[in-house]
């Protein structure tokens, strides 16, 4: 089977952009204190936000991508090496679309409009030293359900993996996406079979997990946000690519 792993990195390219641009501070310490504080135990009401969905035109567009970059990984990974942060890739006929194409798929994919698509309920509870979240109105498993902090060893973890300090974050009202000023701070969880990306090996199967959390805060609301993510690659293909952010507030 021709892996789409190729496809599944070109997306990466854009899953951290979406939130806002970000400035690296060495502030490992007051950063956790900011999430412990923020995060006190009781009920409280949440908007689930997400991207607008893309149209069934652009479904198929993604679809052409993916095919053209299983065939062509090994491309794919040489301009992934390429590329800043967050920065797409340029055209190119390997991506198996015209130009007209490319453009409708690059604004759906680096849209920084969110949207609220549903509320619910966001129960913090603090229990001995760890911290547990659940949503009160989902019956289903939630990816609240996986994050906690031990408060004792100062860490937060997503499904039992621990997570690394990565960096705060600070948006002001006009390059928000929440149309508000805030900031807050980001921690991630990688497992990839290489320390580079360049000597990946595209053709053969790996596994690989990705898990990221921000925790922040609305300088005009005190609103509190929470976004997490998780990508897992299992023998090369993906098998969980998923988020869920909150603004919640008593």
């Amino acid at each position: 089977m021709k892996t789409s792993l190729a496809f599944f990195i070109f997306l990466f390219a854009f899953m951290y952009k979406g939130i806002c641009q970000s400035k690296t501070i060495p502030i490992e310490e007051k950063a956790y204190s900011f999430a412990v504080d923020l995060l006190k135990e009781g009920t409280y009401q949440a908007d689930i936000l997400d991207t607008p969905p893309i149209s069934p035109e652009q479904q198929i567009i993604l679809q052409k991508m993916q095919e053209s970059l299983a065939n062509n990984p090994e491309w794919a990974k040489e301009m992934i090496l390429h590329l800043e942060p967050g920065e797409p890739f340029p055209y190119h006929e390997n991506l198996g679309i015209d130009e007209d194409e490319y453009r409708s798929i690059l604004t759906a994919l680096d849209s920084e409009r969110l949207i609220k698509v549903d509320s619910t309920s966001v129960r913090i509870i603090h229990e001995d030293h760890i911290i547990t979240f659940s949503e009160s109105e989902n019956d289903e498993q939630s990816l609240l359900d996986y994050l906690y902090i031990d408060t004792i060893h100062r860490q937060i973890y997503i499904d039992d993996a621990p997570l690394a300090f990565r960096t705060h974050l600070l948006a002001d009202k006009a390059n928000s996406t929440f149309s508000n000023a805030w900031h807050g701070y980001t921690w991630e969880y990688k497992d990839v079979p290489v320390e580079k990306l360049e000597d990946l090996d595209f053709s053969e199967p790996f596994d690989a997990t990705l898990f990221r959390c921000t925790i922040g805060k609305m300088e005009e609301t005190d609103d509190i946000i929470l976004y997490i993510t998780a990508k897992v690659i299992e023998q090369g293909q993906p098998a969980v690519d998923t988020k869920l952010m909150l603004v919640f507030r008593k």
